[in-house]
């Protein structure tokens, strides 16, 4: 409903006077059917349904709609079906309601539409909201806001208000307001659920019975520009049920939901029902701001984290007052309207600025890197071969995690090493096969471990008929085209020797380097020839006893650090003999695949490496 009492504000010396005005209550003519009928008997007169006119009538609104009881159980809807601003209405009903019950003495109707209402068989009206929240209307309260009920004998149907009416009239310099509280100073209750007693003929009465309030707030919704003068105040509308308020009222008003402004009636103030109370004109000042401060010049937080900041505004009269906030690089970190800073990216910093008013304050936010939640190790689980390095990855989560510890373990050393790194990563160096664990803790209590695997380079063995037997594929190689790995006398104790072995030394003694005697039996007690195995062209050497086979691919070597292909080199493969100051070789080219011994110097054999075809016993 709309009133449209002019009422007067009048705040002075802390004391609260009103002016009171009837609305006057006039009945409505419903025909309890299908179709309802209200009708306005005389011009003085108003029918209390959805907002008033200029001559404080009570006009009906689109969509008004109230409950209508015949029978304790039945709460039927009837909705005003006419057009908005008219005192001569139709109501066409839209609900039956359910249940069924016992016919009532008297038709009880109550105005709005409540399907939660109830009535007993004294016609006591249960569960009718006088609510707390009412929404701004221009000139007028707010649609709902206003609670009739009517009890009648027949279909001449008199609606009558339950409450009251407080009209306040604001007025400042740029005010937009986007609510307006009023509040008992006492605590007396003055919204939530209530029982209405109404009797025909006679003035409804309530009693508030649960999700009591001391307090009713007018929404604003879009905000509400308040005039400049007394002339021009705006209108604020309040229905409140009959109640004294022992020690007068309180009226905050708000921007951007921030109290501005309060100002006490600390008068006693007694609202009765269908009456109107008009306030003087009230001016809104806001306080001056004279600093925004904050209690440091640096904060820090985390990435991905947010923090709340709260600047020092003063006068402390001022702290109420909206704040707007910015930040200087919204990709580094964002502020919202409540001070609350995230960080995005770590490392940077961004100035925050707070502004009240005209009046700014300014602070600096450094991103640090956000907390270590987990890490995972990659690659998991490793697998390599001895002499093998693989580096090892923390994976952090979150990725730009703060890492200040590290530790690093692995529990057999003489299978696997942790050797050079930076942070979150290491080098593992496999030694001999066998199987390790990477223990690795950072930040002092976050754990992970990965297993190390350091397979076995040794190949199978093939019996040539020869006294020993062969591998069928070179040291370190998975297939029989492979390469496998280069070595040299070095690799496998770590310093000089003519006794070093690299494929005793890798397969824990159960293979060796085949001797110059050995080499030159696989010579003469096999036939050979060239071949080309998947791609890969070497020579094949077939048993003259058994004709068993090994292939053994063209293979280049290193001199130093430089590598020479089998076709500027020629294809070696170490034997274990030295004599004297030279060491032998299994050589061919691959211009004629023609096998033979070939000799070494000795001096020289640490600059070397070739790969090997180790053997083993019979």
């Amino acid at each position: 409903m709309k009133q449209r009492f002019e009422l007067t504000l009048l705040l002075a010396f802390a004391v609260l006077a009103a002016c009171n005005r009837e609305v006057v209550e006039s009945p409505s003519n419903i025909e309890i059917d299908d179709v309802l009928y209200a009708q306005v008997e005389t011009p003085c007169d108003m029918d209390t349904k959805s907002y008033v006119s200029d001559d404080l009538r009570v006009l009906w609104d689109a969509s008004d709609a109230a409950s209508v009881f015949k029978y304790i159980t039945v709460n039927q809807k009837y909705t005003y079906s006419g057009s908005a601003g008219t005192n001569n209405s139709s109501f066409t009903k839209t609900t039956s309601g359910s249940g069924s019950g016992t016919p009532l003495d008297y038709i009880y109707a109550v105005y709005p539409y409540n399907s939660g209402i109830s009535i007993s068989a004294e016609g006591t009206i249960n569960n009718v909201l006088i609510p707390g929240t009412q929404t701004y209307k221009a000139e007028s309260f707010g649609k709902e806001a206003n609670v009739a009920v009517s009890a009648s004998e027949d279909s001449q149907m008199l609606f009558k208000n339950l409450c009251g009416y407080v009209k306040i009239r604001l007025y400042g310099d740029n005010v937009t307001v986007s609510k307006v509280s009023l509040k008992s100073i006492n605590g007396e209750t003055i919204s939530g659920y209530a029982t209405v007693s109404v009797a025909v003929g006679n003035n409804p009465s309530l009693t508030f019975v649960s999700s009591k309030s001391s307090e009713i707030v007018l929404t604003c919704p879009g905000g509400v520009k308040l005039g400049t003068s007394k002339a021009s105040a705006t209108e604020f509308w309040f229905v409140v049920p009959p109640v004294t308020l022992s020690r007068g009222f309180k009226i905050a008003v708000y921007e951007n939901d921030a109290p501005v402004f309060e100002k006490n009636a600390s008068s006693r103030f007694t609202v009765e029902r269908n009456l109107l109370k008009k306030m003087a004109p009230l001016k809104v000042e806001k306080p001056t701001v004279s600093s925004v401060t904050f209690d440091k010049s640096t904060y820090t937080v985390k990435r991905g984290e947010s923090i709340q900041l709260t600047p020092t505004i003063l006068p402390a009269a001022a702290s109420s007052l909206p704040v707007s906030w910015k930040s200087s690089n919204t990709s580094w970190a964002t502020v919202d309207g409540s001070g609350n800073v995230t960080g995005l990216v770590k490392g940077k910093t961004v100035t925050i600025t707070a502004t009240v008013g005209s009046v700014s304050g300014t602070c600096n936010v450094k991103v640090e890197a956000p907390d270590l939640v987990s890490f995972s190790l990659s690659p998991n689980p490793v697998s390599m071969y001895p002499l093998d390095q693989v580096k090892v990855t923390a994976v952090l989560n979150p990725s730009d995690a703060e890492v200040t510890t590290e530790y690093w373990y692995i529990d057999a050393d003489s299978i696997a090493g942790v050797g050079g790194g930076g942070d979150c990563w290491r080098y593992v160096n496999a030694f001999k096969p066998g199987s390790a664990v990477l223990r690795v803790v950072l930040n002092g209590n976050i754990e992970r471990t990965v297993t190390i695997n350091v397979q076995d380079p040794a190949p199978a063995a093939v019996d040539l008929g020869l006294s020993v037997k062969w591998g069928d594929r070179n040291l370190f190689a998975e297939s029989a085209t492979a390469t496998g790995r280069y070595l040299g006398f070095k690799d496998a104790l770590g310093y000089e020797s003519t006794n070093s072995d690299a494929a005793e030394y890798f397969t824990d003694g159960r293979w060796r380097l085949p001797t110059k005697a050995e080499c030159q039996e696989l010579l003469d007690k096999c036939t050979y020839k060239t071949e080309t195995l998947n791609g890969v062209t070497g020579l094949r050497f077939t048993s003259k006893s058994n004709d068993a086979s090994i292939f053994l691919p063209d293979v280049g070597g290193y001199m130093g650090s430089t590598y020479y292909a089998p076709n500027a080199m020629g294809c070696f493969y170490w034997s274990k003999t030295v004599e004297s100051s030279n060491s032998y070789r299994l050589y061919w080219t691959t211009a004629s695949h023609k096998p033979s011994i070939s000799v070494l110097e000795a001096y020289m054999a640490n600059d070397y490496k070739f790969v090997v075809r180790p053997v083993k016993a019979n």
